[in-house]
C-alpha cells in the first residue's frame, strides 16, 4: 500500500538504513538551528523579539519530534537485533551531543528521553557487545544516582541535581573514550553552573541545613548506631556539598 512505512517495506534492513539516514540529516539540521523560522524569513507581523520567540518554540518542538522519530527507529532496530543500524543510531546521537548545544543536551537527558538515549549510546559499534556498559541497567538500579537523604522541597533543585548526575555520567562513563574537547568543556561548564545553583540554593535554605545537622546529631546520640545507613548517607551528603563548594571557590 501507498502509506506503508519504510521499515515495513524493507525486508533486509535497507529501508531502515535509509530512514535512519534521512531522519539523522533532518535532526542535525533542525537541532543545530541552522534554518531560521518561516515567520523570521518573511518578516510577518509583530516585533523581531516576538518572531524570535515563536521561531525558538518551533525549533524546539521540531527538534524533539525528530529525536522521538529516531528513538522509535531505535526500538525497531533493537527488537530486530540489527547491530548495523544500532551502530548508525549511536553515531547519530553522538553527533547530536557533539553539537555542544546545552538546551539539546538538557532535552536528551530529560526524564522522558534519557533511558532511550542511554540505550542508543550502549551500541558503540567499535566495541564488542560483551565490552559495552549497560547504561540503562546502571541507571535503573540507581548506582551513583541521587538519594534524597534530607527532603528538598524545591522541585527545580531536585531536577537540577538529577541532571548534574546524568551530565557527569555522560562525561565520565558514556563518552570518555571518544569525547571531543569542545564537548568536554560544554558538559563541564553545564555541571559547574548547576553546582553553583545547587550549593547556593541549599546553603540559603535554613530549614534544609537544620534538618541535615539534626539528622547527624540524632545519629550521634549514645544509643544510635554510627554505622547506620542514615548516618553514613548524611555524612556523604555533607561531604559532597563541601566538595562542591570547595571546587566552586577554586574555580
Amino acid at each position: 500500500p501507498e502509506d506503508e512505512t519504510e521499515i515495513e517495506r524493507s525486508e533486509g534492513g535497507h529501508g531502515m538504513a535509509a530512514a535512519a539516514a534521512e531522519a539523522a540529516a533532518a535532526a542535525a539540521a533542525d537541532l543545530a538551528g541552522r534554518a531560521p523560522a518561516e515567520g523570521s524569513r518573511e518578516g510577518g507581523e509583530g516585533s523581531g523579539a516576538e518572531r524570535g520567540r515563536a521561531g525558538g518554540v518551533e525549533e524546539e518542538v521540531g527538534g524533539r519530534a525528530y529525536v522521538l522519530q529516531l528513538i522509535s527507529l531505535f526500538h525497531e532496530c533493537e527488537l530486530m537485533e540489527d547491530e548495523a543500524q544500532l551502530g548508525a543510531l549511536y553515531k547519530i546521537f553522538k553527533g547530536i551531543l557533539f553539537l555542544n548545544d546545552p538546551p539539546i543536551i538538557e532535552m536528551l537527558l530529560g526524564e522522558e528521553l534519557v533511558m532511550d538515549v542511554m540505550g542508543i549510546l550502549e551500541a558503540d559499534p567499535e566495541l564488542h557487545p560483551s565490552q559495552r556498559t549497560p547504561h540503562r541497567e546502571v541507571l535503573k538500579h540507581g548506582q551513583g544516582l541521587f538519594k534524597e537523604v534530607v527532603e528538598i522541597k524545591d522541585s527545580s533543585i531536585r531536577d537540577k541535581i538529577r541532571q548534574t548526575i546524568l551530565l557527569g555520567y555522560l562525561k565520565d562513563t558514556v563518552l570518555p573514550r571518544t569525547i571531543e574537547d569542545a564537548t568536554l568543556n560544554t558538559l563541564s561548564t553545564m555541571i559547574y553552573f548547576n553546582q553553583v545553583e545547587i550549593v547556593n540554593t541549599l546553603h540559603q535554605d535554613a530549614q534544609y541545613v537544620r534538618a541535615l545537622f539534626a539528622l547527624l546529631q540524632q545519629e550521634r546520640e549514645p544509643k544510635a548506631d554510627a554505622n547506620s545507613e542514615t548516618f553514613i548517607d548524611g555524612v556523604r551528603l555533607l561531604q559532597e556539598l563541601c566538595n562542591m563548594a570547595k571546587h566552586l571557590q577554586a574555580g
